[in-house]
């Protein structure tokens, strides 16, 4: 996926919001489901003796899944018509809903076409902070921080419920930081190094709101991520959004400065060789820790091997610089973002 501006991703960002909108779902009436798909609920009218709209929305596989959680039945086994007709799934969740505590929700819904579609079902208690606030909280951190917004392209970006993505700062460099140790096996060069932070934040509640400091890495037109160290950022949970904001920009400045730190002890790495023998243990070590996959593991080893035939010898920085070129060619998001948390642990320990 190429990268796109963080001023372009703030206005899709904006334009996916519009037809998102809350429900304050009221617990007032004995039946849930309108059909098989779709449920019909009432809005909760403050300071009147009855609710007044009606919604009628249809659900996607999250919301079906928390539902599901939420009435604590077999999700994976109530949607499946072989073990429940629909008729009887709705028979089950009716039941549930009328048993249930007298609880309102917050449904959190979006216009989609002709569909009205229901993105999720959370307890009052949730606290939204919705991406358009962490995208503007995001600019504006980069703002104080001097960085023109517009300079800034963002990598591995998706905008939707849940929102994430890796800003890379191209116009600043860190450079020759080699020590004297040997090139790079990939050919790269001792530099190319530019500061970055990944972010993610979901309006659904699957995860909370997140921003880590790395570095960007582009040789041959293949850029590289490296340096998520789960420890050097935050993860916190939804609070109010004043707080977020404060706490959004003081995530971004901290992640910028654990970049240049990250990428000064990465290029340092470049003079710590390692033993050919010691790759394979190396490998299975970190493999075994961060549960990679068997595709990942494997591909891991003949990257370094394939270095090692026309090199002789690899440093630390190879390794890793390997297991971050492996990160990069995963489809799957979460597996990717595993191999680059341990790049990341890797650049920081003494030795790997």
């Amino acid at each position: 996926m190429p990268t796109i501006r963080l001023t372009e991703m703030q206005d899709r960002v904006h334009a996916w919001a519009e037809d998102n909108y809350d429900v304050r779902m009221s617990h007032s009436k004995d039946s849930l489901f309108h059909d098989e798909q779709d449920i019909e609920i009432y809005e909760k009218t403050e300071g009147a003796p009855w609710d007044s709209t009606v919604y009628r929305l249809t659900l996607d596989d999250h919301s079906r899944s928390q539902l599901a959680d939420r009435f604590k039945l077999p999700n994976r086994y109530m949607w499946n018509p072989e073990y429940f007709p629909p008729e009887l799934r709705k028979d089950c969740f009716d039941f549930k809903f009328r048993s249930a505590p007298q609880e309102d929700m917050l449904v959190r819904a979006r216009k989609a076409g002709d569909q009205e579609l229901c993105r999720a079902i959370l307890t009052q208690q949730y606290r939204p902070y919705d991406n358009v606030e962490f995208i503007d909280a995001i600019v504006e951190a980069v703002s104080v921080k001097g960085v023109d917004p517009a300079t800034v392209r963002v990598g591995n970006w998706s905008v939707g419920s849940d929102m994430r993505g890796i800003g890379i700062l191209p116009n600043i460099t860190f450079d020759g930081w080699n020590n004297g140790g040997p090139p790079a096996a990939d050919g790269g060069g001792s530099g190319g190094l530019h500061p970055g932070f990944k972010f993610s934040n979901s309006e659904i509640g699957n995860s909370r709101t997140r921003v880590h400091g790395g570095s960007w890495r582009g040789y041959c037109q293949n850029g590289m991520i490296y340096g998520w160290k789960e420890n050097n950022g935050f993860a916190i949970v939804h609070r109010g959004r004043k707080v977020m904001g404060l706490m959004v920009n003081e995530g971004i400045a901290d992640a910028l400065e654990l970049s240049e730190k990250g990428a000064k002890v990465f290029m340092e790495k470049m003079s710590e060789l390692v033993e050919r023998t010691d790759i394979g243990g190396i490998i299975s070590r970190w493999s075994s820790k961060y549960g990679f996959t068997v595709e990942s593991t494997d591909h891991w080893k003949a990257m370094c091997e394939s270095q090692i035939a026309v090199h002789g010898q690899l440093s630390e920085f190879d390794v890793i610089n390997s297991l971050t070129y492996v990160a990069r060619d995963l489809d799957n998001a979460v597996e990717q973002e595993q191999l680059q948390i341990a790049a990341g642990e890797m650049v920081f320990v003494d030795r790997i």
